[in-house]
């Protein structure tokens, strides 16, 4: 009977710790699944945000350019001939840029929306009380037919969530590590020469004195100062520009491409093949500049992104 008894405890025994053992088992598993899961969630955000952000970017630059177009138009109404001839240059140098990175800019992209958005406008504020009795059933029609289309997309937005696809992509729009020889995160000066003066966004233009995009950064490097390239490329640029001095453009890989404006010398041509580190030319203070400089940009798919988000490298 007690060895029955001893049996009977020991099988308990056993079988309660295979159960502990199993629940802890489904406890972990538990909670590998909802890291995954809160990992996928980070991940989705992440690039929503981003995608978001180059939007935004985006829609900043085709406003600066527009920008551009009209402030040329100002300045020769009033007859201020060489502020117009700067704004010209730079918008040279736009096209230029875009040029080549194959997505070439058009005389739409510099046109200026307002007045033609004033000139919609403004007879609506002119109409008579017999226009606005016209216009009542028009706004009835819109709504009839503004419902159907309401209900179609309702159904159509979950056939457009392809969070897989874009997490495939994720890469393709993040800084990679330092390894990485193709995406431009080294800091194109020496360290002693690499102190950023003035930042990517919108400053107060140092000659035309006025607030205006800067499309990238500069760095406050003494003449003569060794320049890098970011990033292993191709030179598709190597020319002067009355705003910008002597500049270089190198294309990389995924849509990105580097610029190096205001340089003394340089030392490659459209062509040449180089490597991250490699010497590509001196920086100086040439074109229409206050002073010795680096003007750095990085332009994704031809639009200027914040070079200070990838400058995680230094020789």
């Amino acid at each position: 009977m007690k060895n029955i008894t001893a049996i009977t405890v020991l099988a308990l025994t056993i079988f309660c710790s295979l159960s502990t053992f199993a629940q802890e088992d489904k406890d972990k598993l538990s909670d590998f699944e909802r890291y995954k899961l809160r990992q996928r969630q980070n991940l989705e955000e992440f690039v929503q945000n981003r995608e978001a952000h180059l939007k935004r970017l985006e829609q900043d630059y085709k406003n600066y350019l527009k920008g551009l177009s009209s402030l040329q138009a100002e300045y020769e109404k009033n007859d201020e001939p060489e502020k117009a001839e700067m704004v010209k240059d730079m918008i040279e140098y736009e096209k230029t840029i875009r040029k080549n990175t194959n997505h070439e800019l058009t005389d739409e992209d510099f046109e200026d929306d307002s007045e033609k958005d004033k000139a919609k406008i403004q007879p609506a504020k002119v109409k008579t009380a017999k226009s606005e009795e016209k216009g009542k059933p028009k706004v009835e029609k819109q709504k009839k037919v503004e419902k159907p289309n309401a209900s179609k997309s309702s159904k159509e937005k979950p056939e457009k969530q392809e969070p897989e696809t874009i997490i495939e992509n994720v890469e393709e729009l993040t800084p990679k590590n330092d390894a990485d020889p193709y995406t431009p995160n080294l800091v194109p000066l020496p360290e002693s020469a690499s102190r950023i003066t003035s930042p990517f966004g919108t400053r107060m233009h140092p000659v035309l004195k006025r607030e205006m995009k800067h499309n990238g950064v500069d760095f406050g490097s003494p003449m003569n100062t060794k320049t890098y390239a970011a990033a292993n490329g191709r030179v598709t640029v190597a020319q002067y520009s009355k705003s910008f001095g002597n500049f270089i453009m190198i294309e990389h890989e995924n849509g990105y491409v580097t610029v190096y404006a205001h340089l003394e010398s340089m030392s490659v041509k459209p062509g040449d093949v180089v490597k991250k580190g490699d010497e590509i030319a001196l920086s100086g203070n040439t074109g229409r500049s206050t002073g010795p400089h680096l003007h750095y940009e990085i332009r994704l798919d031809g639009t200027p992104i914040d070079p200070d988000d990838y400058l995680t490298q230094q020789l």
